[in-house]
């Protein structure tokens, strides 16, 4: 039995010194901030695989030689880290294993409380979110005013001709054992007093405290728990074990805080059966007052009434919720808990309503008697936003140079408004301008105002609030005209007509003449009304066009103008000698692929083979092919559209345009070659006339045949000359019986497809099969109305059943 418990021992102590194997052997010099989290984290897990507790940790670091103050706050640190991880569990209850238990609590509270839903009533998100203010401090100065209790450790320092230390704790009985004094009663005595008694001894036997040759300084080293209860309409009543630095709101946090119609306006601090304290918790959130916030002592009681007045508040203010009032507090008083008023609540009147003996009431309060109002508990109210209208806004538009809104005053008129907006434009028609007006019953009417009248004295038209006055620009008032131009322009499309406008501006804002353009031969093509010798337009010459042709110097001066009209439409013609290089793509089997670029416009295959090296030796013959690429009618006219928009500068629309350009692809046609008739007889028939941006494409031979369609296994199968159809055919596992043999036909690498025929209409004729072929075996429709077997089954199931039913009923 003994070498058990010298066994348990021993492997407590090694355990022990595995927990803090990673800190150093001395560490009275080492600070908090030094040791890390996943020093910490190391330690925690150690001391859990080992059985051991925060206690322990704690004890192993003091003994190291930790100071009491990095102590205190590695146990905040390893309280957290200890929630984080799990949690390491206590195994006795001591004074710090309790303060642990606190702070791990409330912090696990704080979490669940911020996943809940966020209470209305003011003050109550103090206790719903982690704070530093509302846990307890350990590393602060020891209080002038501490009281001090059994289990402190106290820290005795005499300095000066005299320099000696104690750590001194006070007894269960109350009493402190000092070096050459002996037993002082220290039991509730505030900690600064007891200073005082313990110089006052030992200068009996250090008479150098006495003539000031020596000083002694009394500290709090270690803090012992106190037991303080909680009752009331808060979260969590009960009796709770604080450290003996805690506060009122550290109390108050740790019960989880009021509850939503608890107070927070009177909370009474009990100690001795007396209050000693009434604690108003809108003095701190609304004024920073901590006065109330004071130390607790052991056995102290807090009781937390239920709040007998409860108003709420919604609206334009700067604080919404529900506040608690007193019997002295008005409407202004309940203002001031909310804040205020935002920029744009109506002030002058409050509304809401009250809770009667059996129906609810209405609350109205006009301003003036905000101060006088009390409040009845349930009591609500909301305060409305601002009327969206002006008692002073006129507006004016059109051709000013400052148009927008101003002012209105009794008596302006239309000239001081117009002399507001920096006068009117030149362009301003003066014959007529509009006020539109808007009445209070919302009726509206417009006057038409010649503004030439207003300018040279005569008589002023006044203007009333909510006015908009709207003045015309000459140039809105005119017909919008367009001249255009097209062909090889470097920017084609339609122009603004102007006055006096000439062929050769309309040319040099169209960005003159492309390569492509010949000058001799433009157009201009004009409508021209023909009248009758009467001045009417006669039924058959209601519109004509004239066509006038103009020709254009080399150095683009033309010897007479012509004065443009509106909508003329200018064309140039293109100059067919004239075109730009014609490149196809050469890719595949030739001895040197690429682009090439035509001769002329008669080049032919041959020739850009050719060009190419000719054909390598396992080039398809068979196979090749040509890509033709070709735009649709939607893309060309997109592109009309698109350039016509570049001129007139209309981005938004351009770019949504250019973007659905991009995604627009070319048409594409597949062109199947005969290459073994173009070598044989260049510039014949099949030897075919390239144009810009063909593809020729030239394979390898592939030296298999695929079977697909109506087989029984689709396959493809090597290549032999001296076979025919139906061997492949066979190598695919044959026909299916839902197969159109009469309808087989082969497609060549190069897309020309052969089909079967048939001699005198009796005996089919397979087509031959070259190399890279696929064959290809249609099936027969299912056709409606045939004879299914599987389906005649079930119908003579059915009627069996239903006679034999008839059956057994009719028996």
């Amino acid at each position: 039995m003994k070498f058990r418990v010298l066994i348990a021992v021993w492997l407590l102590g090694f355990l022990s010194y595995v927990t803090v194997a990673q800190l150093p052997a001395n560490m009275s010099n080492v600070k908090a901030a030094q040791v890390s989290n996943e020093q910490l984290s190391s330690l925690i897990k150690q001391a859990e695989s080992g059985g051991q507790s925060q206690e322990d940790i704690i004890k192993e670091l003091k003994a190291r030689g930790l100071p009491d103050a990095e102590i205190s706050e590695l146990t905040i640190r390893i309280s957290e880290l200890t929630k984080q991880q799990g949690g390491v569990e206590t195994n006795a209850p001591s004074s710090n294993s309790k303060v642990n238990a606190y702070r791990s609590n409330a912090f696990s509270r704080s979490e669940t409380q911020s996943t809940a839903a966020k209470s209305l009533v003011f003050g109550a998100d103090l206790f719903s979110e982690a704070s530093s203010l509302f846990v307890p401090n350990l590393s602060i100065a020891t209080p002038p005013n501490y009281r001090v209790g059994p289990g402190d450790e106290l820290l005795l320092e005499v300095y000066g001709s005299n320099v000696f230390s104690q750590k001194l704790t006070v007894s269960r009985d109350g009493f402190i054992n000092v070096k050459y004094a002996g037993l002082i009663a220290a039991n509730g005595v505030a900690i600064h007093d007891l200073n005082d008694i313990v110089r006052t001894k030992l200068a009996k036997y250090i008479p150098a405290l006495s003539n000031g040759g020596a000083r002694s300084q009394l500290s709090l080293s270690s803090i012992r728990s106190i037991t303080v209860s909680v009752v009331g309409a808060v979260k969590k009543p009960g009796t709770l074990t604080l450290p003996s630095l805690a506060t009122l709101f550290n109390a108050l946090y740790a019960t989880g805080g009021p509850v939503e119609n608890g107070s927070l306006r009177k909370i009474e601090l009990i100690r001795g059966n007396q209050k000693i304290a009434e604690a108003d918790l809108y003095n701190f959130l609304l004024k920073g007052d901590q006065s109330a916030n004071v130390f607790l002592q052991d056995n102290d009681l807090i009781r937390v009434p239920f709040a007998q007045r409860q108003v709420r508040l919604t609206g334009q203010l700067n604080r919404t919720g529900i506040f608690e009032v007193s019997e002295s507090d008005n409407l202004n008083d309940l203002l001031f808990f909310a804040g205020g008023f935002k920029a744009n609540a109506y002030r002058g009147r409050i509304k809401g309503s009250r809770n009667g003996e059996l129906v609810k009431e209405v609350i109205d309060i006009e301003n003036p008697s905000f101060g006088k109002f009390t409040f009845s508990h349930g009591d609500s109210l909301h305060v409305d936003s601002l009327v969206e209208k002006y008692s002073n806004r006129v507006t004016i538009e059109g051709a000013v140079y400052k148009p927008g809104v101003y002012a209105w005053y009794q008596g302006q008129t239309l000239a001081d408004l117009i002399d507001k907006a920096a006068g009117l434009r030149g362009d301003a028609y003066l014959n007529r301008a509009v006020v539109l007006r808007t009445y209070q019953n919302f009726k509206k009417e417009s006057f038409s105002v010649n503004l030439s009248e207003q300018s040279q004295g005569g008589a002023r038209f006044q203007l009333l609030n909510e006015d908009s006055v709207k003045i015309y620009s000459v140039d809105s008032l005119r017909n919008k005209f367009t001249v255009s131009i097209n062909g090889p322009v470097k920017n084609p499309g339609s122009y603004s007509y102007s006055d006096s406008m000439t062929l050769q501006q309309l040319i040099l804002l169209a960005g003159g003449f492309t390569d492509f353009a010949i000058l001799s031969g433009i157009e201009i093509g004009r409508k021209q009304v023909a009248y009758s010798s009467g001045g009417a337009a006669s039924l058959a010459d209601a519109e004509k066009v004239n066509i006038i042709p103009v020709s254009i110097e080399a150095d683009l001066t033309i010897k007479s103008d012509v004065l443009l009209a509106p909508n003329d439409i200018v064309s140039v013609k293109t100059d067919p000698y004239k075109r730009t290089q014609s490149v196809v793509q050469v890719s595949g089997e030739v001895m040197y692929p690429g682009a090439y670029v035509l001769e002329s416009r008669q080049d032919r295959l041959s020739v850009i083979l050719k060009r190419a090296g000719g054909l390598l030796a396992y080039a398809d013959l068979n196979g090749a092919k040509l890509i033709r690429k070709s735009l649709s009618k939607d893309t060309n006219a997109l592109k009309q559209t698109i350039s016509r928009l570049e001129q007139t500068k209309r981005i938004n629309l351009l770019d949504t345009l250019k973007q659905r350009n991009d995604s627009i692809d070319f048409n594409t046609d597949q062109i199947a070659l005969n290459l073994n008739k173009v070598l044989q007889n260049p510039n014949s028939d099949d030897d075919i006339m390239l144009e810009n941006g063909d593809q020729i494409i030239i394979p390898q031979v592939k030296n298999v045949v695929t079977v697909s369609g109506a087989v029984l296994k689709p396959v493809s199968v090597q290549f032999s000359s001296a076979r025919k159809l139906k061997y492949y055919v066979s190598s695919a596992g044959g026909f299916t019986s839902r197969a159109k043999k009469g309808k087989a036909y082969v497609v060549l690498s190069n897309g020309q497809s052969k089909r079967t025929g048939a001699v005198l209409g009796l005996f089919r004729n397979y087509p031959s099969v070259p190399s890279g072929s696929t064959i290809y075996i249609p099936e027969k429709p299912i056709k409606e109305g045939k004879f299914d077997p599987a389906k005649a089954g079930v119908l003579v199931s059915a009627i069996t059943a239903l006679l034999t039913t008839f059956a057994i009923l009719r028996n």
